[in-house]
């Protein structure tokens, strides 16, 4: 896959035509250029979605729209982001664009297979929970597992045969999350009535079969989670080979480490015989990068993937490596920094924002 040309003017006055790009592209420019809006537009045009540095989706509410707006420069009447790419020989086009309304208008060629950006959510795993984290690796590594028995619960959770077992489960524990929730705002808004109508009788049922379910779907919750972390327990080794076979060998690396209970998986990183927890942001999103082809590896997913590393401040000579690594995978990637190079990076057609 290959982006052949962006056109966008969020946060650029007079917008940004790029042309003649390929599957390998690096936006370099000072600070407040547009660096970022570019890789932002990228993400809108092609899913509909743009990402933070924590994983969140920013283009999701109403509010984040309305933000997305003020990017627009104050003399166009609408935000407009158009990219084209090919893949598999084939030409797509993709435009993305906000009005005054904050009405999203966003459309794709019909016979084009949706794009991901796999990095975005590895970058949220970094201040995640143990449990987001698992879910993670037993989404993308972890297939075969058995199931609690939600069916005898008549939870009504959609059937989803041609799902992978692990994804289903991950689909049911979602679901039920959702239900538990529900149940939990509406039993504390029966509680919060008087005592003398909490007492009556039709309330006292109510408030009764509220408590019952809660609990089932708190326990049923809780065997799903059970059953995510013992499985990616088994699954630790293998998950562990696949993303050292992607990580560089300058970088160290990554060992996965769940405690005696199960209830807290967290990844370490080894380098030069010391191991520790905590990283830096530029070491996370290298280590966000690793898992990233990782799993799409495993998915076999690579030809719709575009792979990005944000600007986090690296050194010339650490982002060098970071961009020479990544030449040998055949994936689109796009690399963002503030560094000038005197000669081009071989193999990367170059934004230049300077």
């Amino acid at each position: 896959m290959e982006v052949t040309e962006i056109r966008t003017n969020m946060r650029l006055p007079k917008g940004k035509r790029c042309l003649g790009l390929g599957q390998k592209v690096l936006i370099t420019g000072p600070s407040w250029s547009g660096k970022t809006s570019i890789l932002q537009s990228l993400q809108l045009a092609l899913t509909g979605e743009v990402y933070d540095f924590g994983g969140r989706d920013m283009a999701k509410s109403v509010k984040a729209a309305k933000l997305l707006r003020a990017t627009c420069p104050p003399e166009a009447k609408e935000l407009d982001i158009e990219v084209n790419l090919t893949m598999d020989k084939l030409f797509h086009e993709f435009a993305w664009k906000l009005g005054d309304t904050a009405k999203v208008n966003w459309r794709k060629s019909g016979d084009c297979p949706d794009i991901t950006f796999p990095v975005e959510e590895a970058l949220g795993l970094g201040g995640g929970s143990p449990l987001t984290l698992a879910k993670y690796f037993f989404k993308w590594f972890v297939i075969d597992c058995e199931e609690p028995d939600y069916q005898s619960l008549h939870l009504g959770v959609p059937k989803q045969r041609e799902m992978e077992s692990g994804k289903r489960l991950l689909a049911v524990m979602e679901h039920v999350r959702k239900k538990a929730y529900s149940a939990k705002k509406e039993l504390e808004k029966l509680k919060g009535f008087p005592e003398e109508v909490r007492l009556a009788p039709l309330y006292a049922s109510k408030i009764d079969h509220l408590a019952k379910q809660l609990k089932m779907f708190t326990d049923v919750q809780f065997a799903c989670q059970e059953t995510v972390f013992r499985h990616v327990w088994f699954g630790i080794d293998l998950i562990e080979k696949c993303i050292n076979n992607k990580l560089p060998i300058w970088f160290g690396k990554c060992s996965l480490q769940l405690d005696p209970d199960k209830q807290k998986l967290t990844v370490a990183l080894t380098r030069k015989e010391l191991t520790r927890e905590v990283f830096s942001g530029g070491e996370w999103s290298v280590l966000a990068i690793g898992i990233a082809l990782a799993a799409v590896q495993y998915q076999s997913i690579e030809h719709k993937v575009i792979i990005t590393l944000p600007d986090r401040g690296y050194d010339k000579g650490t982002f060098l490596r970071i961009a020479t690594w990544l030449k040998q995978y055949e994936v689109c990637t796009w690399l963002v920094t503030t560094h000038q190079y005197q000669t081009p990076i071989d193999g990367y057609s170059v934004i230049d924002l300077w």
